[in-house]
């Protein structure tokens, strides 16, 4: 109950201040939470331009809304959320990979797992990107 309070009163005070960096937390915790719907509704909020430390909450917005659309089988607005990602920041392209690999675009995936691999040679979602493109090899 002390948790619902302390978020509803964190909730509360982001509406007021419209912050991006708060509405940014919530929809990733909503979207790793599997709370699609809500996840949406708060990123709608991200203010166009907003970064904090580098990071680029507009773009993490985009990205995550994308994630969340997909998951809701609202595909249009998945892809839409994806290309506007694309446009602030070329690490979408993993995001548009497993968008496309996910409706069944095999060479749509493959071309932008590809161009991830382009940017990203290692780490963590360029192994995932390689083991992606094994499988749809894979897949003739």
């Amino acid at each position: 109950e002390k948790q619902k309070d302390i978020t509803r009163e964190l909730l509360r005070n982001i509406a007021e201040t419209n912050s991006s960096f708060g509405n940014a937390l919530f929809g990733i915790m909503y979207n790793s939470e599997g709370r699609d719907k809500e996840a949406i509704e708060v990123f709608k909020k991200v203010k166009k331009g907003s970064k904090i430390g580098g990071f680029d909450l507009e773009y993490t917005a985009f990205t995550l809304s994308g994630d969340s659309y997909m998951k809701l089988g609202r595909l249009d607005e998945s892809l839409e959320s994806f290309q506007k990602a694309l446009k602030l920041n070329k690490d979408a392209h993993y995001g548009l990979a497993l968008f496309y690999k996910s409706t069944k675009n095999r060479e749509k995936a493959i071309e932008h797992f590809e161009k991830y691999l382009k940017i990203h040679k290692s780490g963590y979602y360029a192994d995932m990107a390689k083991q992606q493109l094994k499988e749809l090899s894979a897949i003739r």
